[in-house]
């Protein structure tokens, strides 16, 4: 089933099955090792991709009922993926409903499109028909990230940093954001 976001027909959102699973992987890969090889010593991102980006992971986290996962396309193109989990502790807000938006990554040709913008408009609507008050999500302190999140209503709340192995040490350091509905 293709959501699609009625104020900008041409992005929609469909939800990641087994069908479709490697789509996710493919344009995943994609969209992260041409935003985020600066991280990585030798610019080998292999942790993080064996850790979230990989056929079997996410068939394993297509059971869990409580996350949902997600292929952006602009017309018929993909152009990003995106990842939340309902439900996920914030220590931060600890008596609060909230979702936990683990990944929005757009390929480098779709940046600066409004797609992103749209991306978080629309993972907004899915926790308020959730009944949730809280999105928040984890970012690098370094980079043009932070700065998106900030022009679309999120504020820092903590520091955080990546605890992957082979991260450069100057690049761990994360920030932790949200953003009440």
């Amino acid at each position: 089933m293709r959501k699609t976001n009625l104020e900008k027909p041409e992005i929609s959102f469909v939800p990641v099955d087994a069908k479709n699973a490697h789509t996710y992987i493919t344009v995943g890969i994609q969209s992260y090792t041409e935003h985020y090889l600066h991280l990585w010593e030798n610019s080998d991102p292999t942790p993080f991709i064996r850790e979230f980006l990989t056929i079997e992971v996410l068939l394993k986290e297509l059971k869990r009922p409580d996350s949902f996962f997600y292929i952006i396309y602009n017309a018929s193109q993909e152009v990003g993926i995106l990842n939340f989990t309902l439900d996920k502790v914030n220590p931060y807000f600890p008596d609060t409903e909230t979702l936990l938006l683990n990944k929005l990554y757009l390929i480098r040709s779709a940046a600066n499109k409004g797609i992103g913008s749209t991306s978080l408009e629309f993972t907004e609507t899915f926790a308020r028909t959730y009944a949730k008050q809280v999105v928040w999500l984890y970012t690098m302190k370094k980079g043009k990230p932070k700065e998106f999140y900030r022009a679309n209503g999120y504020k820092t709340i903590a520091e955080a940093e990546i605890t992957l192995a082979r991260v450069l040490k100057e690049e761990k350091a994360m920030w932790v954001m949200a953003k009440v509905l």
